[in-house]
């Protein structure tokens, strides 16, 4: 028998590309990583809204109280 405790990845509703692992410098390295292309320049409004290829920079784990609090300000981790 396992006796790990499972914890639930914490994931607020909205996203950014501020908590992206792939931001660098206002760039997208997602181009150059998985496209191995240049990385692009991110316009404002991608920025603030962030795209499909979001991944979290950091894993997050914590309370049902935590993810309470990041939705109803509609706020990130970062």
């Amino acid at each position: 028998m396992s006796t790990e405790k499972k914890t639930k990845l914490i994931k607020n509703k909205r996203i950014s590309c501020y908590g992206c692992k792939y931001l660098y410098e206002d760039k997208c390295n997602w181009f150059y990583i998985v496209k191995k292309t240049m990385a692009k320049v991110i316009p404002p409004e991608v920025q603030r809204n962030g795209c499909q290829h979001y991944e979290q920079k950091i894993k997050t784990e914590g309370s049902e109280l935590i993810k309470l609090i990041m939705n109803k300000f509609e706020g990130e981790l970062i």
